[in-house]
């Protein structure tokens, strides 16, 4: 019987090179691989580990980890960026991703909690996330949270 891991390799091997597993969780085992068209790691690897720390509300830990990805016209690194910066505090950084994410995906704004829903089934989750977007400054229209009112209160 030949091992899974081996097996992922040998299918994966004219792309990327897997090293090891760096991280196993409810949505995905994450693998330290290279990309060996690029000469270079795979960004979208780390979002696995982003969520883990994310959902363990580690937020300095998933920020360092979503800051190092890089994917730069991927709209989801923008706003977990800009997300978890505002849950921080982070005022600056996150309104400066929150702007990126709108450059990248401009209708995000109006069904950024449908997009999301996709990849993340828990609405605690997905309800923390949009606090943190919305002390970035962006309001979604389908975010799932009160409104505010024109002076900014729930």
């Amino acid at each position: 019987m030949t091992d899974p891991f081996d097996n992922l390799k040998s299918a994966l091997e004219d792309r990327y090179t897997i090293e090891r597993e760096i991280g196993r969780g409810g949505m995905a085992t994450v693998f330290l691989a290279e990309d060996v068209r690029h000469s270079r790691k795979p960004g979208w690897y780390r979002f696995g580990i982003f969520y883990d720390h994310f959902v363990r509300e580690e937020y300095e830990e998933a920020l360092a980890v979503v800051q190092a990805i890089n994917m730069p016209g991927y709209y989801p690194t923008h706003g977990a960026i800009a997300s978890t910066a505002g849950l921080l505090g982070r005022t600056e950084v996150a309104r400066e991703a929150a702007r990126e994410l709108l450059a990248v995906y401009p209708a995000f704004a109006e069904r950024g909690r449908a997009e999301y829903a996709k990849w993340t089934p828990d609405e605690s989750v997905l309800d923390r996330y949009f606090l943190g977007l919305r002390a970035a400054g962006l309001e979604v229209a389908d975010s799932g949270l009160e409104p505010l009112d024109a002076a900014g209160a729930v």
